[in-house]
């Protein structure tokens, strides 16, 4: 039963669109409809959504539906779209309870709005030990395809991968490798010092972004520059091994992990001739709850050779934040006016327009800063005040929001050792809020100097709003920092209202 394993699912998914409106909704009429029309343009293009959507949970869901069924199982599911792409409807054979149970476990999916309402979608299941080798080559359509995804979206973000390359008695080599898009720097920190690049020019040894620093030699050159390859070449997916007695390499689904927060779909680089005992394992991961469907390179761990010995590599991808920041300036030839000062605004736009908030003239958008690669936009007045748009880097859900406001507001009531030995900080509100159906921390302090009660005229007023956004922090801060005026902190207020967020 060794055929069965792993990504059974993904055996030959026979995804056929119907485009007929209004079709007969019976399973028999429905299914013939669907291969009728398998071959239309649109039905090819609907189906590959259907496909990616998916596959990531496909193995496991066949697997639960068709224990003990015996080995050989074929039956077919036909989904009906609505006209907002939810499913509206799930037809089987009724004598057919793994038809329904997988149905019944994909009822939940939402495509986008099909080309007319009532689109009919076929899923064709048929495992059988013949069909193994197929299945093989579903697996590595699946990793080529992720593969292929994960180099689009590491070009156009702050790429990051570290490296952990071991050649046994022979010693071991560890760095962290950045890349900024659009011929940004690039950085490699390693045990022998930090080197930065900029444009594909010359290595220099350098620990500020290559504004200032040496030229290396040659030799540690072209060391850097194998490191590079070595991190290109698994993101490319090109074989670890090459003998070419081993035949060509078979990318091997060994299932989906749980992580927690996040889920890992392992594949094995194997062979089609193999003579070892074990090959390089390919991770491909993402947060549960992500909008996205896709799935991102995130480990590579094996053995292989570089130049004369044989090291054990392992690589762990990721990426900080995106870089493809919008800003727009509200185009009404009636600017927006503040209520608490007459004062003109512009809307700021950021995530692709996702984000917007409502920024008052005195308040300037700063430069962006390759060395804090998680700041969205900053912002800042004259007279010290400023604020900031974060993303974070690691996994926050909304039911993990509360725990995350708690251990912030415990870490600031520590207090500050900027603080005047006769100030205490003062919570202002933290409390978890819903704004326009989204849960938010709201949070916000200030420090009262002793004997005085009125916040209003105390430095440092600040506020916080956290939220979940695609599986990780989302963070708007703004501050007054040293500055007294009442004013400002209305200004400020008035910042934090207009925030709206869509998905």
């Amino acid at each position: 039963m060794k055929w069965r394993n792993a990504f059974v699912g993904l055996l030959l998914l026979s995804l056929h669109v119907s485009a007929e409106n209004g079709a007969d909704t019976s399973f028999t009429q429905g299914l013939a409809e669907a291969k009728r029309l398998a071959d239309t343009d649109a039905g090819k293009a609907y189906d590959g959504e259907f496909a990616k959507v998916v596959a990531p949970r496909f193995s496991d869901i066949v697997s639960a539906c068709t224990k003990n069924l015996g080995p050989k199982i074929n039956f077919q599911v036909v989904f009906v779209f609505a006209a907002d792409g939810h499913v509206q409807q799930v037809l089987t054979q009724g004598d057919q309870p793994a038809a329904a149970c997988v149905g019944d476990k994909l009822r939940d999916l939402r495509l986008s709005a099909p080309p007319r309402a009532d689109w009919p979608v076929q899923l064709s299941v048929n495992i059988s030990p013949d069909n193994a080798p197929r299945v093989a080559l579903y697996d590595a359509k699946f990793a080529a395809d992720s593969l292929q995804y994960s180099r689009d979206f590491y070009s156009k973000v702050h790429f990051v991968a570290i490296a952990d390359i071991s050649f046994g008695p022979g010693g071991t080599v560890q760095f962290k490798y950045d890349r900024y898009p659009n011929g940004g720097p690039e950085r490699i920190q390693a045990g022998d010092g930090e080197f930065v690049r900029k444009n594909g020019k010359a290595w220099l040894r350098s620990n500020d972004w290559g504004e200032t620093g040496k030229p290396v030699d040659a030799q540690t050159s072209q060391r850097l520059n194998n490191w590079i390859a070595l991190i290109d070449a698994r993101l490319k997916g090109e074989p670890a091994s090459n003998d070419p007695s081993e035949g060509a390499t078979v990318m091997k689904s060994l299932g989906r992990e749980d992580k927690g927060e996040r889920e890992e779909f392992v594949f094995e680089e194997s062979k089609e001739k193999p003579k070892a005992k074990s090959y390089p394992h390919i991770s491909f991961g993402r947060f549960k709850n992500a909008q996205d469907e896709q799935v991102l390179l995130s480990h590579f761990s094996g053995t292989m050779r570089l130049g004369q010995r044989e090291a054990t590599v392992k690589i762990s991808f990721s990426h900080l934040v995106a870089v493809n920041i919008q800003e727009t300036v509200a185009g009404s030839p009636s600017p927006a006016t503040s209520p608490e000062g007459g004062k003109s605004e512009a809307a700021v736009s950021l995530l692709d327009g996702k984000l917007r908030l409502d920024i008052p003239p005195d308040f300037v958008r700063d430069p962006d800063d390759p060395k804090t690669p998680k700041t969205l936009a900053k912002f800042s007045r004259q007279d010290g005040a400023w604020g900031e748009v974060l993303r974070g880097t690691h996994g926050l859900t909304p039911e993990k929001l509360d725990d995350y406001l708690k251990m912030r507001v415990a870490e600031y009531s520590k207090g500050f050792s900027w603080l005047p030995k006769d100030a205490h900080l003062q919570w202002l509100r933290k409390e978890i809020v819903v704004i326009e159906g989204r849960k938010w921390a709201d949070w916000r302090y200030v420090p009262i100097l002793k004997g005085k009660k009125d916040y209003r005229n105390s430095p440092v007023y600040t506020r916080f709003l956290t939220t979940s956004y695609k599986g990780q922090l989302l963070e708007i801060t703004f501050t007054t920092n040293l500055t007294t005026e009442p004013e400002l902190k209305q200004e400020i207020d008035h910042i934090m209202d207009s925030v709206h967020l869509e998905e």
